[in-house]
């Protein structure tokens, strides 16, 4: 009976790899970047990718050549599939006619399959090394195949982060992160874990790809001299930000640096409110050193991937102001390692008040910020005595620090009985370890309202929710007191903030889950739409489709409480068989005047078994004239048969 039931489950397997027309999962990639105009051999693991054969970078397609696709099979797995060979290998003979025929399409089945595992290496200490990760590993179906390829990057693109998808005739992946290099590039080679084995680094600057597989290290060498301020950046949350059956939910890795007799040199597993580890070393002694990075509890999988930025490299750690007005240059002073440039000129490109991701330029340093454009006037806070308010005139955007430890900024405003008032502060969501508390009280001292942590549903990728937030009425004509301080009672240069203080301006925000789509000719796809309603906002919001694509939408409006619905998208049995973006977009009347904003594509990620988050992503792919579509239905004369 249990023999019966694995050859189930097996065919149930093949049958989902073969029959099934699902989008592409992507769970990984590695390496997760490449240097700028460079070509890089990438394995790619998820599920059901042997129907890939495009690449698609920034919504484009680009050169990738697929070289093979291997799948990681158990033993529970490999030994069910070839009972099942056995099996049909000795009944085939006693068969004749369509039966013979059905039996022999199976075993041709289980033969592919079979010859999709991943192999050994044949060298000896890497074979030995690969069986006892095989023995730690823990089985997980989405990650079971690989799939190998070549993929060339355009000399043109931007350093920093892009997003690469998987793309077939049954639909598209959702996204990786994808990070195009300005500098050299190495990939570690297993084993490495001590300092013998220990793979050897070229000069600096230098980007070192890698994998932290079950209980594992990997270690670097590197000669440096006395006196050199090297700096180790890691990306590894930033490659995969959340995984659904780990804890905390992502990949925690931790950079030490030793010097050869095995001394800790230096130690990161974090950079403030960042899991990614920022490591800053100034060499004692000319000599011989080893970067080691592992998972912080020695967990370890294929998903576990890392880049490390190494070298006498400049990175802004902050900057402040954290933002300035739309459409205007703003002045803004960086902190950060091996600048040659602490103040630079920043103008967001925005068309709305938000929040922007700015690629800072090449002579200053090659990490992003993020930067808060609105158009409301601005003050620079001015350092009062302790207990002594800053006088502010609403509406107003106060930039402002924590500089002292159990530091309190006040501000006082001027109000009228029944006035509304929005108080929200901007940190966190711009990379600011502050976290924030605020009060609002009368003249006479008495609490009007307060708010610690507000959870923002559009910052997919925060966790901790520390930026306040709160809208209320003004009970009297006076003088109020706005006081900002940091909950954790810490301070220092990082610890900027943007206070927004100002009638409440209400608005809307709208995400759409999945990020790919895909429907046959004359069927229908669901897809799942969030509202989030700002500042007091209530009023109805209707969606509306670009129809260019060839789609259809039934009517959809958000009306009273509603905030997430789905929608059913359809296609035409005439309209062209193609890829292309999906654009959607929301109206709504406030204060008279009609609004339109854009709804932003995400994907609905888990945290460690139970959170979930909406993470942004740059587009939503539709593919129409899919065979089969997951979630989608046929319809009218182009039915499938």
């Amino acid at each position: 009976m249990k023999t019966r039931l694995l050859f189930i489950a097996v065919m149930a397997s093949i049958s989902l790899v073969y029959l099934s027309a699902q989008r592409p999962h992507v769970g990984y990639m590695y390496p997760a970047g490449v240097q700028k105009g460079g070509t890089a051999t990438v394995t790619i693991g998820g599920m059901q990718l042997e129907d890939a054969t495009n690449v698609i970078f920034d919504g484009k397609l680009i050169p990738g050549n697929v070289l093979s696709l291997t799948r990681d099979l158990d033993k529970k797995e490999l030994n069910g599939l070839n009972r099942k060979r056995e099996y049909l290998e000795g009944k085939i003979p006693k068969t004749t006619g369509a039966e013979k025929t059905a039996l022999e399409k199976q075993l041709a089945r289980v033969m592919a399959y079979l010859a999709t595992r991943e192999k050994m290496p044949e060298e000896h200490d890497m074979k030995m090394y690969m069986k006892d990760i095989e023995a730690k590993k823990q089985p997980n179906a989405q990650l079971k195949d690989m799939l190998h390829l070549e993929v060339s990057i355009p000399a043109d693109a931007a350093a920093g982060r892009h997003e690469l998808r998987l793309g077939g005739s049954e639909g598209v992946s959702e996204p990786l992160v994808f990070y195009v290099g300005a500098y050299s590039e190495v990939m570690e080679k297993e084993p490495n874990d001590d300092n013998a084995d220990a793979v050897p680094l070229p000069a600096f600057p230098v980007v070192i790809n890698g994998q932290i597989l079950p209980g594992e290290v990997d270690r670097f060498h590197f000669k440096a001299v006395k006196g050199q301020k090297l700096v180790f950046t890691v990306l590894a949350r930033a490659l995969m930000p959340y995984l659904a059956d780990a804890v905390p939910g992502w990949f925690q890795s931790v950079l030490t640096v030793y010097d050869k007799k095995g001394k800790e040199i230096a130690f990161a597993d974090d950079f403030y409110i960042n899991p990614d580890p920022v490591l800053a070393v100034v060499i004692p002694a000319d000599g011989d050193y080893y970067l080691e990075i592992r998972d912080s509890i020695y967990r370890g999988r294929d998903d576990f991937v890392y880049r490390i930025t190494a070298g006498e490299i400049p990175l802004v750690t902050g900057m402040f102001p954290l933002g300035g007005q739309l459409n205007n240059a703003t002045t803004v002073l960086l902190s950060g390692y091996n600048l040659t440039k602490k103040e630079i000129a920043l103008t967001p490109a925005a068309a709305l008040p938000g929040i922007v991701t700015m690629q800072l330029a090449d002579d200053v340093a090659l990490n992003a910020v993020l930067f808060h454009a609105d158009d409301l006037p601005e003050i620079t806070a001015v350092t009062n005595a302790p207990g002594t308010p800053v006088p502010v005139k609403t509406p107003v955007i106060i930039n402002g620090r924590i500089n002292k430890p159990g530091e309190i900024d006040l501000y006082t405003f001027t109000a009228k009985a029944n006035d509304r008032i929005a108080a929200e502060v901007f940190a966190r969501r711009l990379g600011s370890p502050l976290d924030a508390g605020l009060r609002l009280t009368d003249a006479k001292g008495a609490l009007v309202m307060s708010n610690d942590d507000y959870m923002d549903a559009s910052s997919g990728l925060t966790t901790h929710h520390a930026d306040s937030y709160f809208v209320t009425q003004i009970p009297a004509d006076g003088v109020y007191t706005i006081a900002l301080r940091d909950m954790q009672n810490k301070s220092g240069d990082l610890f900027a903030y943007r206070l927004r203080l100002s009638a409440p301006r209400p608005d809307f925000k709208l995400r759409m889950t999945p990020s790919s789509v895909a429907l046959p000719l004359g069927g229908s796809v669901k897809v799942d739409v969030f509202l989030q309603r700002i500042d007091g906002f209530a009023g109805d919001v209707t969606l509306t489709l670009d129809k260019s694509t060839g789609l259809n939408m039934d009517s959809a409006v958000f009306s009273g409480t509603n905030t997430s619905m789905k929608v059913t998208l359809k296609s035409d049995v005439f309209a062209r068989a193609r890829q292309c973006q999906l654009l959607m977009s929301a109206q709504a009347v406030i204060d008279g005047k009609t609004v339109v904003r854009t709804v932003q594509p995400a994907e609905d990620m888990m945290q460690a078994f139970a959170y979930r988050h909406l993470v942004p992503a740059d587009e939503c792919i539709v593919t129409i004239g899919a065979k089969k579509a997951a979630g989608a239905k046929d319809g009218g004369p182009g039915k499938k048969k």
